[in-house]
C-alpha cells in the first residue's frame, strides 16, 4: 500500500481488504509502482536496455453492473496509469463500451470520454474536436467499440518517484518508461462477437446459436463426427486411426495444426453431434462414414 499510495493514484475504484491490523490492503490492478520500485534497486548500465518486464495476471475492481460473457465482472480495465502519451486500440463490436469518433476529412480518431464531447441525438455526439481537425466543433456519427489493448508513453512519472536511474557514458539518468497492456480475455470475447456476427450476417444475436473461432485459438482445430456403433455406416477403430493419421501426416496439403476431436458418443445421433460442434465453434466438422455398396 505504501508504494502504491507514493504516487497517490486513486483508490476508489480498487478492492480494498482490511489487513489483519490496521493496515489497509488493495488489490491493485497494475504494477508500475512495484515494477519501478524493483528496478531501481538493479542499479543498471545502459548496455543493459532496454530491459522488458511482463506481468502477467487478472484485474479486479468493485464493478457494479458486471456484463458481456467472457468480459466478466468485476474485471477491469486498468484505467489511465498516467504519463506523456496514451493510446487505445479498439475493434468494432455492437456490444463494445467505447464510442469512437472518427473524422471523415482527416481521418482522426478519438474516444468520446475525453473531455469536450457530449451526447447529442440518435447515434450522433456533439463534439469539440482538436484544433488540426477541419471538422473543428462538429456534429460527427460514431461506432462502438471494444477496447483490446492500451499503451501508455509513461516517459519519467514513475523513475522520478522511485528513483530509477541506469548509469550511461555521462552519468546517471532517469529511466525512460513505457507500458503496454494487452487484454487477453477480452480478446477472446471479442473475437467470438466479430467472427460470429460476420458468418451471421442476417441473424439478430438471439437468433445465433454457433460460435465462431480464429482458428489457432479455437478449442480444437477440427473434429470427426461418427455414427452410433450400431450403424450399418459406422466405422470401425482401425479404419478411425487410418484417417487421423491421414490427416495429420504431412503428406497432404491441407493440415490441422492443433488437436482433434473424436466425438464417438454412442447415445447421440449425427444431427446431434454435429450440432454441439458447432455450438463450440470447431473450425471443421468431419463426418466420418462408411460407404456402403447396396
Amino acid at each position: 500500500m505504501s508504494v502504491f499510495t507514493f504516487l497517490s493514484r486513486s483508490l476508489p475504484p480498487l478492492i480494498n481488504i482490511p489487513g489483519v491490523t490496521s493496515t489497509l490492503c488493495i488489490s491493485q490492478k497494475t504494477h508500475e509502482e512495484c515494477i519501478t520500485n524493483f528496478i531501481a534497486c538493479l542499479n543498471l548500465s545502459y548496455k543493459s536496455l532496454p530491459v522488458l518486464m511482463y506481468q502477467i495476471t487478472s484485474k479486479f475492481r468493485d464493478e457494479p453492473h458486471p456484463k458481456h460473457g467472457l468480459v466478466r465482472g468485476p474485471s477491469a480495465d486498468p484505467g489511465n496509469v498516467g504519463g506523456l502519451i496514451s493510446e487505445e486500440f479498439h475493434v468494432q463490436a455492437d456490444v463494445g463500451e467505447d464510442r469512437i469518433l472518427v473524422c471523415s476529412k482527416c481521418s482522426l480518431k478519438f474516444n468520446s470520454e475525453l473531455k469536450g464531447i457530449y451526447h447529442s441525438e440518435g447515434n450522433y455526439l456533439q463534439v469539440k474536436l482538436p484544433a488540426h481537425c477541419v471538422l473543428y466543433n462538429l456534429a460527427q456519427k460514431y461506432s462502438m467499440k471494444f477496447k483490446v489493448a492500451h499503451c501508455f508513453l509513461l516517459g519519467e512519472r514513475y523513475s522520478k518517484c522511485f528513483d530509477a536511474t541506469y548509469q550511461s557514458p555521462s552519468g546517471s539518468k532517469l529511466m525512460f518508461m513505457g507500458c503496454y497492456g494487452l487484454g487477453i480475455s477480452r480478446l477472446l470475447a471479442v473475437c467470438i462477437e466479430h467472427l460470429t456476427r460476420v458468418a451471421f450476417p442476417d441473424k439478430s444475436k438471439d437468433q445465433i446459436t454457433q460460435l465462431r473461432w480464429p482458428v489457432r485459438i479455437a478449442p480444437y482445430s477440427g473434429s470427426i463426427v461418427l455414427q452410433k456403433e450400431t450403424a450399418k455406416d459406422s466405422v470401425n477403430p482401425d479404419e478411425l486411426k487410418y484417417i487421423l493419421d491421414t490427416i495429420q501426416s504431412d503428406s497432404i496439403n491441407f493440415k490441422l495444426l492443433g488437436d482433434i476431436l473424436v466425438d464417438d458418443r454412442k447415445e447421440l445421433s449425427l444431427g446431434r453431434k454435429i450440432l454441439d460442434q458447432s455450438r463450440l465453434g470447431i473450425p471443421w466438422i468431419l463426418i466420418v462414414k462408411v460407404l456402403i455398396n447396396s
